[in-house]
């Protein structure tokens, strides 16, 4: 059904459902906001400029909005023009929305307005979050590439996906008769989709790794966030794999609770990417498939450990998990990173180094023909030269 509103209808219930829900603007009301917004773009539906005036005014009503979401400018600072990106967007006269079933997307528009943003972290994470709207919509029920092709999922790709998912929890160690490749080790700045179909396009068959929320599927992705995870949502269809709402078989297997096991991994087969690189508009591309391993990283900024040593004997076991399941699985070839890195504040040269020395392990040796750590850039720290420093004495 529609999610529609009229305005006369609107300002008498849906605003004052709002501001009445919102009195307190604790964490999980923030949070509800977005959720009503994307439902409304979900459900295909549009709301008029009056309904996302009042919305954004009883938002900016909120004095613990900064505290609410963190990274959020506080609210005196939330410009207007803020309230028109998403008013705008939502109405689909940026053609960031299409009112058909099948989606477009100008990639051009939707740039030059996330320039424009600036440092506003509010207007960029609204833009991002209706790029994820779209692309949920888009692998149901199809999309208009940028070459004007018209592509669409077919139900026995998304099953076999759905099928494919398994949750792997404490490997044993890989048994092997010898060694089978001379494994290559390359560090590069890049987007790990990318670099991963690249390795796909050479001949290998690579799997990639999703630095992923333990308990959250998706992380911050339906509040525009900006982590690995969330960009990974944003251009393909894996969150009809990883989301146990979209899965009956993960819901199954996780007997209808999302957390992924302290010491284990989720692995997605065949989830097809169908969109390009922000920097690029999120363009909708012909698209392709890739695997995926889903693990989470420790969240330090949260959770710091008492002992450095227990936390890097933990993180080793997460390490090996993922490169027992790669093998397990058939992957000749590996896309690491940054594991933990960004937001959950694991210390770089530290994951570099640990994965150094479980790559080195015995049971590693030749398993692959090919590793990869993908890093964008970071402009506080040169994550991709520690990288390389610490694995560049690694020889297989």
């Amino acid at each position: 059904m529609a999610c529609s509103f009229s305005i006369e209808n609107e300002s008498k219930t849906n605003a004052e459902c709002f501001e009445r829900n919102y009195s307190h603007a604790r964490l999980r009301d923030a949070k509800a906001h977005l959720a009503y917004v994307v439902k409304c773009l979900k459900d295909d539906g549009q709301l008029s400029s009056c309904a996302v005036s009042r919305i954004m005014k009883t938002i900016n009503s909120f004095k613990t909005l900064q505290a609410a979401i963190p990274g959020f400018e506080e609210h005196a600072k939330m410009s207007k023009r803020a309230r028109k990106i998403l008013s705008r967007s939502l109405e689909g006269s940026l053609g960031f929305l299409s009112r058909d079933d099948v989606v477009s997307h100008d990639s051009f528009s939707w740039s030059q307005e996330f320039l424009r943003a600036g440092n506003s972290t509010f207007e960029r994470r609204a833009l991002s979050a209706i790029v994820y709207e779209q692309t949920k919509a888009a692998c149901i029920n199809g999309f208009n590439s940028s070459d004007s092709q018209m592509y669409k999922i077919s139900s026995e790709t998304i099953e076999k996906m759905q099928k494919g998912t398994i949750v792997a929890n404490r490997l044993p160690p890989l048994i092997s008769p010898g060694p089978f490749y001379h494994t290559e080790i390359c560090v590069i700045e890049a987007d790990t989709i990318d670099a991963a179909h690249r390795l796909s396009l050479l001949g290998y068959n690579p799997v990639t790794l999703n630095f992923a929320n333990q308990e959250k599927v998706g992380g911050g992705v339906i509040r525009g966030a900006h982590a690995q995870e969330e960009s990974l949502f944003r251009r393909s269809s894996y969150f009809l794999g990883l989301d146990i709402q979209y899965n009956p078989f993960l819901k199954k297997q996780m007997k209808g609770h999302y957390r992924i096991p302290e010491f284990g991994a989720v692995y997605t087969p065949s989830v097809t990417v169908i969109r390009g690189t922000e920097a690029e508009g999120y363009p909708f591309i012909s698209p392709y498939q890739l695997d995926f391993i889903a693990c989470a990283a420790y969240d330090i900024a949260q959770h710091p450990f008492s002992h450095s040593s227990e936390y890097v004997d933990k993180t080793k076991v997460k390490i090996r998990m993922i490169l027992r399941l790669s093998v397990n699985t058939d992957h000749d070839s590996v896309v690491l990173g940054a594991f933990g890195c960004g937001a959950f504040k694991n210390p770089v040269s530290l994951v570099a180094k640990m994965f150094s020395e479980v790559l080195s392990e015995d049971e590693f040796l030749g398993q692959f023909r090919m590793v990869t750590f993908a890093i964008l850039c970071d402009a506080s720290e040169n994550k991709v030269q520690i990288f390389q420093d610490a694995l560049e004495h690694l020889n297989f």
